[in-house]
């Protein structure tokens, strides 16, 4: 694991990490919450779920264990971390067969199942994957109460990551959108044959690529954090994929400055810490400078989210200085630049016109702008306005990903 600290302004500073390549695949523990509520019939919403899933299998080994947990007015677990031989994956796969869409749907319900599915399972990496259409209306319905929740799931298995899919345009964008940025987690939609693989590529693919977990950085008092993460001056990371980089964008105004990289280095959870000072810049980084515009336009996309009527000129203002930004030719032909450019057209039509099915795509867009991941929701607005290939457009982190992603594209849904 590298770490640095570099000053590139009078008080910005950058601490980057770069994860090291991957040393084979590590064993993990995946937790299915499936919302079976009524909702999920429409649209063969269930029926895609499941068709997911049995792509997903193919894609894990012996050496992996999957829980299914159901809910809808009630949660019922019906696998609880089976070893995923060829065998038991015939018996997975069964079991899938078995789930139907029913009732209401009381996510508290399966929350409190899969507590207890992931405290008596293996002491492997674990992740959760939220599987839903629609909005609680049965059981603990308060949104507050229930990111405690999973919250408290999270700080009793330390590194767990949860990973939220939304199947459809009228689920709980804002909801599943927050649980990713506050837990460090993901969130996609799938409601195209594309979007199983890139929904499923980045959640699974970014379980099976992890090279530490618990991961931190602490900095100094009074720092301010640009971007997700920050709680007083520890920017809370979560999981770091192989082969990737993560920046951490701060001010401070102290001098000598120094940060503190925490995490745990899998596959055996050795503790690493390392402190850095931060040293001068000494040539200009196109990578930052592309994850600053990055967070701009989350910071954009969350003003779209939560505008009213008369601030819609100020931040027309605000797309037009992002626009001329991110024109810098010193970009062209880096496919970030690609997709910040094309990500102008989403800024400006959701703007204009939020629909429900923009609402979804704003909140899917400000997690991954947000949490400085490679953005992976096809570009469906405005793909014509890059020359890019469409596996660079979606812009996985890693090998791994890309891999799953092609796996699980050909997966057919039904309409």
């Amino acid at each position: 694991m590298e770490f640095s600290l570099i000053k590139d302004g009078p008080t910005s500073y950058v601490a980057r990490i770069k994860a090291p390549p991957a040393i084979g695949r590590i064993s993990a523990h995946y937790v299915l919450l499936i919302d079976n509520s009524g909702s999920m019939e429409t649209d063969h919403k269930l029926a895609n779920v499941k068709k997911c899933i049995g792509g997903m299998l193919d894609c894990l080994t012996a050496d992996d264990y999957i829980s299914i947990v159901t809910f809808e007015s009630h949660s019922v677990v019906w696998a609880k971390a089976v070893q995923l031989t060829a065998a038991n994956k015939e018996y997975v796969a069964s079991i899938l067969e078995k789930i139907h869409p029913l009732n209401m749907t009381n996510l508290s319900a399966g929350l409190g199942n899969v507590q207890a599915v992931i405290q008596a399972g293996p002491a492997v990496k674990t992740g959760i994957l939220l599987l839903t259409d629609g909005n609680v209306n049965v059981g603990i319905k308060d949104q507050t109460q229930l990111k405690t929740i999973i919250k408290s799931i999270q700080d009793n298995c330390p590194g767990l990551t949860i990973q939220c899919v939304g199947y459809g345009t009228d689920h709980n964008a804002a909801f599943l959108k927050e649980v990713a940025v506050e837990t460090s987690g993901s969130y996609n939609i799938v409601n195209t044959i594309e979007d199983v693989g890139t929904a499923y590529g980045d959640a699974l693919g970014g379980i099976m690529s992890c090279v530490a977990q618990n991961v931190e950085v602490v900095l100094p008092e009074g720092a301010v954090v640009h971007g997700p993460g920050g709680r007083a001056n520890v920017v809370h990371i979560g999981d770091i994929y192989a082969d990737t980089e993560k920046y951490i964008m701060f001010d401070c105004a102290s001098a000598n400055v120094t940060a503190t990289l925490n995490a745990m280095l899998l596959p055996n959870l050795t503790p690493y810490s390392l402190t850095k000072q931060a040293t001068e810049a000494t040539e200009r980084s196109i990578d930052i400078e592309l994850c600053r515009h990055r967070y701009t336009c989350a910071a954009i996309l969350q003003q779209i989210a939560n505008h009213k009527p008369e601030e819609k000129s100020a931040i027309r203002a605000k797309i037009e200085t992002f626009k001329a930004a991110i024109q810098d030719t010193s970009y062209n032909g880096n496919p970030h630049a690609a997709q910040l450019r094309a990500e102008v057209a989403v800024l400006e039509e959701t703007l204009e016109s939020q629909s429900q099915e923009d609402n979804a795509v704003i909140n899917q867009h400000i997690s991954y702008y947000g949490l400085g991941r490679g953005f992976t929701s096809p570009l469906s607005r405005n793909s014509e306005s890059t020359n890019e290939d469409p596996q660079n457009r979606s812009l996985f982190q890693n090998t791994t990903q890309r891999n799953i992603s092609n796996t699980l594209s050909s997966i057919r849904l039904r309409r």
